[in-house]
């Protein structure tokens, strides 16, 4: 989560970062909690899904490859921590 943060810090999308970092925060905490806000982030109109990461005004290949591979291996891990759960 930490490396998302970053990319989402980098790309000017504060608001996510910050739910991101907050999220990253109360896992050790609220473990289950926390999985089910984080795969609720994936859904509708407007979701991560939706982010692209820009840099100057330009799309960043190489960061939005990263952040596609963080989001999809993320989400795949936290869906199956739930299904074994």
């Amino acid at each position: 989560m930490n490396r998302m943060d970053a990319l989402l810090q980098l790309g000017g999308y504060n608001d996510w970062s910050a739910s991101i970092r907050s999220l990253a925060n109360d896992f050790e905490y609220s473990s289950e909690r926390v999985r089910s806000d984080f795969l609720n982030l994936y859904g509708g109109m407007g979701s991560l899904n939706d982010l692209l990461i820009y840099i100057n005004g330009k799309i960043s290949i190489d960061e939005n490859e990263e952040f596609d591979k963080i989001r999809s291996e993320l989400y795949d891990d936290l869906k199956w921590i739930n299904n074994i759960l």
